[in-house]
């Protein structure tokens, strides 16, 4: 654990001192840095988060109304479920940053073998909690770190922040069975009062939000794989609505509703909350209102992020097609002279049209297929979506005659080849067979595009 803080470089940093600037800590974007750890039978998550705080202006700040404490008492600081997002950790303040206003901290998140959290009767509390002092005491550094305890929507943090002459320990308290007269407000407001050394005459001003959690809604839009529709679904997508990439969401997609009633800056003799009465009921609220959260996963998110991580592929192409795709000689018929001979006598007689459909003929006599997992009808609507022009009785979306532009030397138009190219490879990646549809489409592709180079043809797209 140390050689993980010491590569984070957690006592360097450019704000230190730094005051925070009004509403700065709910809206400001947070950097992530995560590792995992094991220790027996345990998996431990080490994560760093950090608030990445734009250069401030020292004029701005008004330290007599000190802005953080303002934030951290106000309305907008609550723990609601859409404020603890998981899934979105650099968007959504973390709970600890809610709790005492940090902007570094490390988090440590236990589970063993079975997926259980720690708990309170856990030895291995003690241990780590241990491990925690010994780091901290021998970095000395000001970020605390924090142990997370219990289930994660419990929100149980113990932590201990070091430095050459300051020791802070951040404690918690739970309650596994609350009194009863602890789950309202007026028995909330007497256990606060008896933790305050003084006590005050004027009443304390205090602030209520219900939050309602309502049935879930499922996400079906259907899943849309281009080049697998019927007739009927082909012939009505015009050009501007066609997309050579799929979309749609997974079955488990789902929003949760929140219904948020708040009842702000209540004097305590004023509120009402009991085992007998309480005036907290959505219909006297001052105000509510309707949060949706979405957990959402497209079809086209998976297939991008696929497609991205095949950068990191490691396979050739010839171990998917073996040598037919190495083998110039086996690619195309044209190779042979005899064949290559015979069209070029036949090209300055015969319309550019007609010369392709004459190559189709000759080439399609004595061709081996490109081995995947592809039929041939959808391979050919994907070759008739790339090269109109060299299928024209079945043309599929042509390209749009350009504009000449004697700027545009190697820059790629919208709706160009290399874009729908693109488009197939990760559709044939995600949906046609894997790697070996990707490898099925781009020899293809290949193919045909040696023959439009070898006749000096003109490259659609």
């Amino acid at each position: 654990m140390c050689e993980i803080f010491q590569t984070w470089e957690l006592s360097t940093s450019d704000d230190w001192g730094r005051e925070f600037n009004a509403g700065e800590l709910f809206n400001c974007k947070w950097h992530v840095k995560e590792e995992n750890l094991k220790y027996l039978d345990k998996k431990i998550t080490v994560t760093y988060y950090k608030a990445d705080l734009k250069t401030q202006d020292l004029n701005t700040i008004d330290k007599s109304k000190a802005p953080l404490h303002v934030d951290l008492m106000s309305l907008n600081n609550t723990f609601s479920p859409f404020m603890i997002d998981s899934l979105q950790p650099k968007r959504v303040v973390h709970t600890l940053a809610r709790y005492y206003g940090l902007r570094r901290f490390v988090l440590l998140q236990v589970v063993d073998s079975q997926g259980a959290n720690l708990n309170q009767s856990d030895f291995g509390i003690t241990s780590f909690l241990s491990s925690i002092f010994v780091v901290t005491a021998e970095l000395n550094w000001s970020v605390p770190v924090f142990l997370q305890i219990f289930h994660p929507t419990w929100c149980y943090f113990v932590g201990v922040g070091m430095t050459f002459n300051m020791r802070t320990n951040f404690d918690a308290v739970s309650l596994h069975d609350a009194p009863e007269r602890m789950r309202y407000l007026s028995g909330l407001l007497k256990i606060f009062k008896e933790k305050v050394p003084h006590s005050y005459e004027k009443p304390a001003i205090v602030s209520v939000q219900n939050i309602y959690y309502l049935d879930e809604i499922r996400l079906k839009v259907p899943m849309y794989v281009p080049f697998d529709l019927n007739p009927l679904e082909a012939r009505v997508i015009s050009l501007s609505q066609f997309t050579a990439l799929p979309h749609g969401y997974f079955s488990d997609s789902k929003s949760d509703i929140y219904a948020i009633f708040t009842w702000p800056e209540m004097a305590e003799n004023t509120a009402i909350d009991s085992e007998l009465q309480t005036q907290f009921t959505p219909s006297k609220a001052h105000y509510g209102f309707v949060q949706l959260m979405s957990h959402a996963t497209s079809y086209l998110s998976s297939c991008l992020t696929d497609f991205k991580k095949l950068s990191e592929a490691k396979s050739t192409l010839q171990s998917y097609v073996g040598r037919y795709f190495s083998n110039t000689a086996g690619i195309s018929d044209l190779e042979n002279h005899s064949t290559k001979t015979k069209l070029m006598k036949m090209r300055s007689a015969m319309q550019q049209e007609n010369y392709y459909k004459l190559y189709k003929e000759i080439e399609q006599q004595s061709q081996k297929k490109v081995p995947g997992p592809m039929t041939d009808h959808v391979l050919n609507q994907m070759l008739y979506y790339l090269f109109p022009d060299m299928h024209p009785e079945k043309p599929l979306f042509p390209y749009e005659t350009p504009q000449r532009d004697p700027h545009r030397i190697k820059s790629a138009k919208p709706d160009s080849l290399v874009q729908r190219l693109s488009c197939l490879l990760a559709t044939c990646n995600a949906h046609f067979g894997g790697e070996r549809g990707l490898v099925q489409i781009w020899a293809s592709f290949i193919k045909e595009l040696r023959f439009l180079w070898d006749n000096c043809l003109p490259i659609p797209g």
